[in-house]
């Protein structure tokens, strides 16, 4: 009688080779997703581990901090850094950062010493390495605006200020992968940092990919000023 063979249980290999084919169609299936969130959410943590320095840096030093990050142009690299002044004379020309938001070139042009004066005021914090808040490749950001702003800013730079009384602007920071967006809020007064996600719709044609994030960002955005 065969009765051996019919009783017989799988080997530690036939289940090894079902568990790696299981594990490979997982990762076919959704390891895109789960790789997009992933870096994502470590790009969220590296923003609000930069937000809680500079709040502390404010207080400690008794001096004006701003986060000044430059959005990828033409090629040209993008990034945060970090500046103070101890300038304690030094006050925010509101109108004057409205016009910077607003990138008229014209205008740009026109206030170039007082835009000058006003970079003087700030030197570098040699203490912050950019670099080891890169953002991950398969993650962009989209736009950001704080109250000093009259829109979404989605290219040239944008400045968000800290205060040695431990105020900070009201901002947003709005990011992105292929599968959905993210954003981080800044309140003036509060220590947590709120963070949200919108998922693009899974019926968006590739090639409409690119307008549904913005549309999504804008109205990110939208929801956060009113």
């Amino acid at each position: 009688m065969n009765k051996g063979l019919t009783d017989r249980g799988f080997s530690l290999l036939e289940i090894l080779v079902a568990m790696a084919l299981v594990s490979f169609m997982l990762f076919f299936v959704a390891g895109s997703d789960f790789s997009n969130r992933k870096s994502l959410d470590q790009t969220l943590d590296k923003f609000e581990r930069i937000i809680r320095y500079s709040a502390d840096e404010s207080v400690l030093r008794n001096s004006y901090i701003r986060l000044n990050y430059t959005f990828d142009s033409e090629g040209e690299s993008s990034g945060i850094k970090l500046e103070y002044s101890d300038d304690k004379d030094f006050i925010i020309d509101l109108k004057l950062e409205e016009l910077i938001s607003e990138n008229n070139e014209r205008e740009l042009e026109e206030n170039e010493e007082r835009i000058k004066e006003r970079n003087n005021s700030f030197s570098q914090i040699d203490e912050f390495d950019a670099d080891e808040f890169e953002i991950p490749p398969n993650v962009q950001v989209i736009g950001a605006s704080s109250e000093l702003s009259p829109k979404l800013v989605t290219e040239n730079s944008i400045q968000v200020y800290f205060y040695p009384n431990g105020q900070k602007d009201s901002s947003i920071f709005i990011f992105a992968t292929d599968e959905e967006v993210a954003y981080i809020i800044i309140e003036p007064f509060q220590q947590v940092i709120k963070r949200g996600y919108k998922l693009i719709p899974e019926d968006t044609p590739e090639e409409g990919y690119s307008d549904a994030i913005s549309s999504l960002a804008e109205e990110v955005y939208k929801e956060w000023k009113q």
